[in-house]
Parts: C-alpha cells; structure tokens; sequence
C-alpha cells in the first residue's frame, strides 16, 4: 500500500537495506507497531559505494543508529556503508516474507520512494518461476532490510 510522507507514524526503529552495482540502490525501513513501511530510498549509478554513502549522510539517513543489511556479494564495500552489515541473501524466502507483509495489510511504502515504486511492479517471475532478475536493485535492497533481521532475529513480526 502507498503513504503519504506526512502519514507516516513515528517508527520505533531502522534498518536499512544496500545493494550494490554499476546501478546502486540504498532503502531505509522503518518499522511501527507489526506494520514495516519503505520510508525513503536513493540511488546512483556508476559512482564509488564512498560517494553514495556519503550522498546518504547528506540526506540524513544516518540521523538514527541502525543497520544496514547489504548484498552479501559487496565484499569490501560492505564496510564502506554506515552500519553495513551482510545481509541474508536467500530470495525466495525473503520475497515470501515480504509478501505475508503485504497479505496481512503490514507493508506500506512511502510515495515519496520513487525507485522502490518503479520497480516493484516489474518484480515477477517468469515461465519457470524464476525471479526475473532485471531492473531490480532497489527490490533486492527492500529484501535485505526487511528479511535479513527478521531471520536474524532484530525483528519480531
């Protein structure tokens, strides 16, 4: 479901979710209560993993402490993130999640994140249930932020 900026409540806590390529894309969550909500998202594309966080620390991102789950393939950039850590990386499990958020009217996203909102109607499979992996960056980082603490255990829902 899409929200308003100005509807969004006061999140109790943070996470964060990067992934990383010749196109990256950070989204940070915010969770209230049982219901998780994409709050703001940023990318870039063909700049240094140091640039984008410092792009992000521009932005505010970081006014809060908390973590940031990043493609697990990121190696060394994963420390060049505020607060990054690694995150799960197991997509069906995660898209599963996600969409037992979204079935339990528990997932909202800002309309305000306009990268989360391009791609996740693209977001399918194709003729042998395989996840297209195309025009997705921002999809695979909302997957890190949400089921990487939820299988971590930070996150009771």
């Amino acid at each position: 479901m899409i929200i308003a900026p100005e509807d969004l409540p006061e999140m109790e806590y943070y996470t964060g979710g990067q992934d990383f390529g010749l196109n990256i894309a950070g989204v940070k969550i915010g969770y209230h209560k049982d219901k998780t909500y994409v709050v703001k998202d940023h990318g870039g594309h063909n700049i240094t993993t140091k640039t984008f966080n410092d792009q992000l620390k521009t932005k505010h991102w970081y006014d809060d402490d908390f973590p940031v789950y990043c493609d697990p393939a990121g190696g060394e950039r994963i420390q060049e993130i505020t607060g990054g850590t690694k995150a799960n990386n197991a997509v069906d499990p995660g898209i599963d999640y996600i969409n037992s958020l979204i079935e339990r009217e528990r997932f909202y996203i800002s309309s305000e994140c306009t990268g989360v909102l391009s791609e996740i109607w693209d977001y399918s499979r194709d003729e042998d249930d395989k996840i297209i992996k195309i025009n997705d960056h921002y999809m695979d980082a909302v997957r890190y932020a949400i089921f990487s603490p939820a299988q971590y255990g930070v996150i009771i829902g």
